[in-house]
């Protein structure tokens, strides 16, 4: 396996994104940066995330806020604060950065690797899965009409493979840890810490967030907004 380095949701925890890569002793050319997605929304700098991967080369994969600001674009319906401030911020440049996050792919895959966002269908390919369905899946209700019920397993436990899958989106579990999936949304946009993962070695790296951006009055709604 390539030496890598792939980071949890940062949710605009640019600061945060900064310490975790310091901590990590990331190095651009010795070892390759991949994000699960949630680059953007809630926390405070949303577009100095975006341009730092960017400027690093990182590859990002396509999370459910990124697929809500482009809809927020696309459809014009302004008025969501923290979209709006970004889409400000993108200023004349706003159509390169849409065709930038355009080109997230929804998943990545190796031979002993899968990077996605949320999680995988529990029998359909990656490559037929429902985009939906990889941004946002929790759990399985055995159809996919409700893909966050409490009462249903989650996706993980109906996984039957060997190859590694790391993942976000469940800010709610938190950092998950086994054997052949790894969860990294460790929560640090609510005040807890940014997670990395360094590969081969499966090592955990982590930074303490440096204050709690949102308050996680109610998570599970929090989440589902966007």
């Amino acid at each position: 396996m390539e030496k890598t380095l792939i980071v949890g949701d940062v949710h605009g925890c640019s600061d945060e994104l900064d310490r975790l890569l310091e901590v990590a002793e990331w190095r651009r050319g010795e070892r390759r940066l991949i994000f699960v997605g949630d680059l953007i929304n809630k926390g405070p700098d949303s577009f100095g995330v975006l341009e730092r991967a960017r400027e690093y080369g990182g590859l990002t994969i396509l999370g459910n806020h990124e697929a809500a600001f482009l809809r927020y674009v696309r459809q014009g319906r302004f008025g969501h604060a923290h979209f709006d401030e970004l889409r400000e911020r993108m200023g004349s440049d706003l159509i390169d950065w849409i065709s930038h996050i355009q080109s997230f792919p929804l998943y990545h895959e190796e031979e002993d690797l899968i990077v996605v966002h949320a999680g995988l269908h529990p029998t359909l390919p990656l490559s037929k899965t429902p985009g939906k369905i990889l941004t946002r899946i929790r759990t399985w209700d055995g159809e996919g009409r409700n893909l966050d019920d409490e009462s249903q397993p989650p996706w993980f436990e109906l996984y039957r493979r060997t190859k590694l899958v790391v993942y976000g989106h469940w800010a709610r579990r938190g950092l998950t840890l086994r054997e052949h999936t790894i969860g990294l949304d460790s929560r640090c946009v609510y005040g807890n810490q940014l997670s990395g993962l360094l590969l081969p070695e499966r090592r955990l790296i982590q930074v303490q967030a440096a204050e709690m951006y949102v308050i996680p009055t109610d998570l599970p709604d929090e989440m589902n907004r966007t």
